[in-house]
């Protein structure tokens, strides 16, 4: 709301208000100008009782004719028009300053108030002082008083007001249009994130130019070399020709196959493509969706073909050095087994080159100089490495581990002393089971000098424990039966007196199958072999129950002594 001015004065307010009678008492009021002065006296002091309140002499009959002589009717208008104007005044002034103080507590919070704060703590200022002047004027009406100009701070006020309508009409504005707005809101800020961004938007299409360049130089730099390696796979394919009979090939995989269990396909060359097979199903449609099993056991046989290759024209192979490694990933036990079996055809072809004798060999070729057979798998290894440890001519077992993402190759071998105190390397196989290192462990118990009889008997225990009872399923009474009951005959002798008696070997076997007739895997109090029976006669008593029990095979692979 803008606000008309206040009245600025009023003409009597520059004017002295005295009275303009003629009697001798207002002349002289007048000549001494004490018009205020004798009014406010005689204001304050009516009741005078006839006397002076100044010098209390007797005043005249007439006092009261003479002083309102000296107030006429012209002076009282002029009083009384003053006094009216200072109540338009007062009124008008208060009515604007509250109207203009509730526009200054009204928030809005992207208006600055502080200007119009201040002009309006000037204008209050202003027009107080304005009120004293009128005050005085009524006061003294015959002095002069001149107010202070209160029309440009209202006309500031004004502006600030008019300023603050338009910042109020342009928000409603926009509020009234607000779907209008957030449009082009919305392609102002893109037009600002555009211009902020052009600079690496042109830096990230220039990269992306010279990077499709370089692309494009790389892909026909591939088309050479993918030509290139064209025409290697084809002169490949032409040697493979000559290496490789496909009928032969063909027949022997699917032989294997069939010997595997795996029924569902076979292999066929493929029609109008040389040495190039493909997997089919029984009704000849080509097969899809093998398994990774299926199609590993398949790339195995293709690459035993290959090895094996075709005899040349005097009936020999190109020799070859084989690498092997893991072949039987997501195998099952069928397939590992006839990998492992086709494997260890392939070590005896290599072996034949350092053997001397031949004749336990399942083949008599040595094409294959030599194999290297690499592995995760602890049952595959196993599979192909039973026994070999026997070949120490031509069979090496090697550990590769890695240690700060370096692979190390090592040699694997333990030192061992006989019994004449010699010592000795022996390249073993680092992968053993726990029956194994039972009998590894015997071994080395059976070398000491002062060995006590109750370590080598827990080892046999256990021994006969996993092989008797867990492997070959006999029970501790039937083994006892049949060492103890039907071959004692072979434990009598006769004593010094010429008696029959038992050999005390008797007593040390009934002792040691003790433990199986008991409860397995724990140790049994009263049954421990008595220190004064030396460790070497355990041994021999541990041997001849294996041969007894027709095991003596056994016993002599395990130890060794083959």
């Amino acid at each position: 709301m803008v606000f008309s001015m206040l009245a600025a004065t009023s003409p009597l307010l520059e004017k002295s208000i005295v009275s303009s009678s003629n009697s001798t008492f207002a002349e002289f009021v007048k000549r001494y100008q004490t018009n205020d002065w004798v009014r406010h006296g005689h204001e304050h002091f009516k009741s005078t009782d006839g006397q002076c309140p100044y010098c209390q002499q007797a005043l005249p009959d007439d006092f009261e004719e003479q002083i309102s002589s000296i107030f006429d009717d012209q002076y009282q208008s002029d009083l009384n028009a003053v006094k009216n104007f200072k109540t338009q005044y007062q009124h008008g002034l208060s009515t604007m300053i509250g109207i203009l103080d509730s526009n200054a507590l009204t928030s809005y919070s992207k208006l600055d108030l502080t200007e119009y704060k201040d002009k309006l703590e000037l204008l209050k200022s202003l027009a107080n002082d304005n009120l004293i002047k009128i005050n005085d004027k009524i006061k003294e009406p015959s002095s002069t008083v001149t107010l202070t100009d209160t029309d440009s701070i209202i006309d500031e006020i004004n502006g600030l007001i008019t300023s603050s309508n338009q910042q109020i009409k342009n928000n409603n504005e926009i509020v009234a249009g607000k779907t209008a707005k957030k449009k082009e809101c919305t392609i102002k800020i893109w037009e600002l994130i555009y211009a902020t961004l052009k600079p690496q938007v042109d830096a990230y299409h220039e990269n992306m130019a010279t990077f499709d360049a370089e692309i494009n130089s790389f892909n026909e730099e591939l088309t050479g070399i993918v030509a290139q390696g064209n025409k290697v796979k084809a002169k490949l394919a032409e040697l493979n020709k000559q290496s490789i009979n496909t009928t032969d090939a063909v027949d022997s995989m699917n032989a294997l196959l069939r010997d595997s269990g795996f029924q569902g396909f076979s292999i066929r060359p493929k029609e109008g493509v040389t040495n190039v097979y493909e997997v089919v199903r029984h009704n000849g449609q080509v097969a899809e969706n093998l398994s990774e099993g299926e199609r590993n056991f398949i790339s195995f046989l293709y690459f035993y073909q290959l090895v094996h290759g075709s005899q040349k024209d005097d009936g020999t192979r190109e020799d070859k050095i084989v690498v092997i490694d893991d072949p039987v990933s997501s195998m099952d036990s069928g397939a590992l087994f006839i990998v492992s079996a086709l494997v260890r055809g392939m070590v005896d072809i290599c072996r034949n080159n350092g053997s001397l004798n031949r004749q336990n060999s399942i083949s008599q070729d040595n094409y294959i100089k030599q194999i290297f057979i690499l592995t995760h798998n602890t049952y595959f290894h196993n599979e192909v490495t039973s026994n070999m440890t026997r070949y120490w001519d031509s069979v090496s077992f090697f550990l590769i581990s890695k240690v700060d993402n370096n692979s190390h190759v090592k040699l694997y071998y333990r030192e061992e002393t006989d019994l004449q105190g010699k010592s000795k390397a022996y390249n073993v196989d680092p992968v053993q089971n726990g029956y194994h290192a039972l009998w590894a462990e015997l071994r080395d118990l059976s070398k000491l000098q002062n060995v006590s009889s109750v370590s080598v008997t827990h080892v046999i225990h256990q021994i006969l424990d996993h092989y008797f009872i867990q492997m070959c399923c006999y029970d501790g009474n039937s083994i006892r039966d049949k060492i103890l009951v039907e071959n004692k005959h072979k434990f009598q002798i006769v004593d010094a007196d010429g008696n029959d008696a038992v050999d005390e070997r008797y007593y040390l076997i009934q002792s040691m199958l003790s433990y199986l007739a008991a409860t397995k895997n724990t140790i049994v109090d009263g049954h421990f072999i008595d220190e004064a029976m030396d460790a070497q006669t355990c041994l021999r008593a541990f041997k001849e129950i294996f041969e007894i029990m027709e095991q003596d095979q056994h016993y002599a692979m395990m130890m060794g002594n083959e």
